[in-house]
């Protein structure tokens, strides 16, 4: 075990100076680089999205997600509008596409093939809804400049205490819009514990025979809950983000601890032996890395679970190991 300590203290030094680089050095150098991208993607716009499918991306009275990007244009695009009573106007295309002004102060969405979903917060009942071939939305106020203040960041950009706080207002968000849902389900008559309940319920009830002024707020009540998936798979993007800034620098000490057992098992076994194993446990926890997040942001797993999973698991394998060397 005396062999053991000085890689530990080694390994431990490592993984708070990684902590410390992940929370301050490395989401400031993503950011400005992408500042830089920023202005050469200014006359492309979608390309600058790359990467953000899936989470809203805000812009002054406005809220946009989208599917993907594939060139200029985006696919499976829904812009929500929102008023100072929450989200009024829910526009859903099959695509779209952005252009930006000269001045980077005015963003033109350009939707193709969708429909417009209208509804009053206050009553939900008055919801209205119309399809189009084509859409167009201006949005004021972008300052989309160069400085570096005025550029939005993602959430490999920000830091422990900006993810923290994020996590914290779309939650809140999240909560709304859970209300709003309990508000209709109450107007309709549905009962439930949880919002998954309700919308159960709510389903069940729109296969039956209805008045138009209740197929509209039952309407008004599954945008309400798109919008809730859409804030709750942003959370757990952001979640799993934060959990990374961690697990990742703890890997130090799990590598440490699996590696000096088996170093030492294997030792008779030659070089090509120890490479092999090291390269098979960095390829299983990357593989657990990488896969767990897109689990994560699935929403199939918490991003608790699937982001500690390879550092509890492979730092089990080092503990067990360590204990049958030291009672040999």
């Amino acid at each position: 075990y005396r062999m053991l300590l000085a890689p530990l203290v080694a390994s431990a030094t490592l993984t708070l100076g990684m902590v410390e680089f992940n929370d301050r050095v490395l989401p400031e150098a993503n950011h400005r680089v992408k500042v830089l991208l920023a202005a050469v993607h200014r006359k492309r716009p979608a390309l600058s999205l790359k990467g953000r499918e899936g989470t809203f991306v805000d812009f002054p009275g406005y809220s946009l997600l989208f599917r993907k990007v594939k060139g200029e244009k985006l696919y499976g695009v829904t812009l929500y509008g929102r008023g100072k009573e929450g989200i009024t106007t829910v526009l859903k295309a099959k695509w779209g596409e952005l252009n930006i002004s000269p001045d980077g102060e005015t963003l033109t969405v350009t939707l193709h093939q969708g429909e417009v979903h209208q509804m009053d917060p206050k009553e939900p009942e008055r919801y209205v809804r119309t399809n189009f071939s084509k859409y167009v939305v201006r949005i004021s106020g972008l300052r989309m400049g160069l400085r570096l203040e005025e550029v939005g960041r993602g959430d490999r950009e920000m830091s422990i205490g900006m993810l923290k706080d994020k996590i914290k207002e779309l939650k809140a968000k999240a909560k709304k819009a859970e209300l709003r849902i309990s508000e209709i389900a109450l107007k309709l008559g549905i009962s439930g514990k949880t919002t998954d309940e309700i919308l159960s319920h709510a389903r069940a009830i729109s296969e039956g025979k209805l008045s138009r002024r209740e197929k509209g707020t039952l309407r008004g009540m599954f945008t309400q809950w798109e919008v809730l998936k859409s804030y709750r798979r942003s959370i757990n993007k952001y979640e799993v983000e934060l959990h990374k800034k961690y697990s990742i620098p703890v890997a130090c000490i799990v590598f440490v601890l699996v590696g000096m057992p088996l170093g030492i098992r294997v030792r008779r076994g030659g070089l090509g032996v120890g490479f092999g194993l090291s390269v098979g446990f960095f390829v299983v926890y990357w593989a657990f890395l990488i896969g767990g997040e897109e689990l994560a942001d699935r929403m199939l797993v918490s991003p608790w679970t699937i982001m500690w999973a390879p550092d509890l698991l492979i730092g089990a394998l080092g503990i067990y190991l360590l204990l049958r060397m030291g009672a040999k």
